[in-house]
């Protein structure tokens, strides 16, 4: 229905088009006709009539050579037989102005040589030799008293060559333009036939063009719906396992946690404990902010695509409107404007706009196709940024527990150490509390203190000192001994227990 529209509308234009020609070389043809018979309006007697400067008298004829060599070069300039020609000729004129009734014929012409003999019959007038006196010393004031009437005939005579030419250049544009009105009406048809077959094979274009276009559209946005939700369900499972597998890692940590406390570890195990306890339930709401946010852009993709596809119909409804419009100012301009300007004009623009439109699908289609690739590469990107973050996370899940069991290990020796300690100490405490508790060790240290304090007292001390001295030495074997026993005792615990 649209292109039935458009071939109506081509072909009103043609018979507008040719109505509009056949009028303009007709009123061409008239006019040339008319220009052809035109008489001369600007005659001589109308400018003398018109002008009356232009009206020739004796002094402008004496002056017709002076004045534009007096204006242009200066009264300097001017050669002095030059100057008594002029004063003679200015004379000649004053005397038939008098009315004079002989003047000799040689003063009647105008050469330099008839100049020489009209002064020389002349000389012998006195009324002469005043006339031509004032006229040459008045040379100078003449020029510039008769400079107006020059330029005002100077300018007259630049005005009617300047009326001529463009006369002139006015007919053989008249006559160039009826030739060219001829050649365009002879090859109008054809070339205007051209383009509305042109124009009819490229609404064709468009009209496939879009319909492929609007098919792939279709395609693709279902493709990628498929693909969302395909995405969305694989998400979904893969975060209700991680979300049991958390489950399961807090049961056992919380257990984890009851024993230490039953055990009744140090207060800075604790406070470890419950930092690591706040980082897995920090880690367990970014997991879960994470999947939120997963389905926030999921649906704000969806919108987005939907808004796009939507732009997408309505600038195409625009474009086709805005072709619509186009295509009527273009009638407008072509029922005002000349078939010339139709010619030179319309199929470059026409051929741009077909350019324009081409490369217009071009980058349409470019960008949506870099627009889905771009999404493509944003989800695998999203997608593989998740699982490296959940790699990390159990990572981290793997160094708590390596670092829970490093810990028992450590707390294990630790209360074996403590173990050996108390089992040492025990012995030690028992062995020192059998030797107070022995009555024999006590009479020893008693002798052994009150043989050395009346040792001391007594003055012949130096005949008891070998038996002090053996005494002492018999004090430090027991001791010896006594140490001996305690270190095999202490080495046979320290070996139970490493066993």
């Amino acid at each position: 229905m649209l292109s039935l529209l458009y071939l109506l509308l081509w072909n009103f234009l043609l018979v507008v088009i040719q109505c509009h020609t056949a009028e303009l070389v007709e009123s061409v043809h008239q006019r040339l006709l008319s220009s052809s018979s035109r008489e001369d309006i600007v005659s001589d007697e109308a400018l003398q009539r018109n002008f009356p400067f232009l009206k020739s008298s004796c002094v402008r004829d004496a002056l017709r050579t002076f004045l534009p060599i007096c204006l242009k070069q200066g009264i300097e300039s001017i050669e002095s037989s030059f100057k008594v020609e002029t004063a003679v000729k200015l004379s000649i004129c004053e005397f038939q102005v008098a009315g004079l009734g002989h003047i000799p014929d040689s003063c009647k012409n105008t050469q330099t040589d008839s100049m020489m003999d009209c002064m020389i019959q002349l000389e012998s007038s006195t009324q002469w030799w005043t006339t031509y006196s004032g006229n040459y010393q008045r040379l100078s004031s003449i020029c510039f008293e008769n400079s107006l009437p020059y330029e005002k005939e100077q300018i007259l005579s630049l005005f009617l060559n300047i009326t001529n030419i463009h006369s002139e250049i006015n007919d053989n544009l008249t006559k160039h333009f009826f030739n060219l009105m001829s050649d365009v009406e002879s090859s109008s048809d054809e070339h205007l036939q051209a383009i509305a077959q042109l124009f009819q094979e490229y609404l064709k274009q468009i009209d496939e063009t879009f319909k492929g276009k609007q098919n792939e559209f279709k395609d693709y946005q279902d493709d990628m719906q498929s693909l969302i939700v395909q995405n969305s369900q694989f998400m979904k499972k893969q975060n209700v396992g991680f979300m049991q597998s958390m489950d399961s890692l807090q049961h056992m940590i919380d257990g984890i946690i009851m024993d230490l406390k039953n055990n009744e570890i140090s207060q800075q195990i604790v406070e470890t404990q419950n930092e690591n306890l706040d980082s897995l339930r920090q880690m367990k709401s970014l997991m879960q902010e994470i999947y939120q946010f997963q389905r926030h852009g999921q649906t704000q993709m969806d919108n987005e695509m939907e808004l796009f596809f939507e732009n997408t119909r309505q600038n195409m409804g625009i474009v086709a409107n805005e072709v619509k419009h186009s295509q009527m100012k273009a009638v407008e301009e072509l029922q005002v404007s000349l078939l010339p300007s139709i010619v030179e004009e319309l199929i470059p623009q026409l051929s741009k706009i077909r350019e324009g439109l081409l490369k217009d699908w071009e980058s349409t289609t470019n960008l949506i196709n870099t627009d889905f690739q771009w999404w493509n590469h944003q989800m695998n990107d999203s997608f593989q940024q998740i699982s490296l973050k959940l790699n990390t996370t159990m990572q981290t899940i793997e160094d708590i527990d390596r670092s829970l069991s490093k810990f028992g290990k450590i707390f294990k020796r630790v209360s074996q150490m403590i173990s050996c300690i108390c089992t040492l100490t025990h012995y030690t405490f028992n062995t020192v509390y059998h030797f107070s508790t022995n009555k024999y060790v006590w009479r020893i240290l008693f002798i052994i203190f009150v043989i050395r304090r009346f040792f001391l007292q007594l003055a012949w001390s130096k005949l008891l000192s070998p038996i002090a001295a053996y005494a002492q030495v018999m004090a430090k074997c027991c001791l010896v001994i006594v140490a001996i026993y305690g270190g095999s005792k202490l080495g046979n615990i320290i070996m139970s227990i490493g066993t």
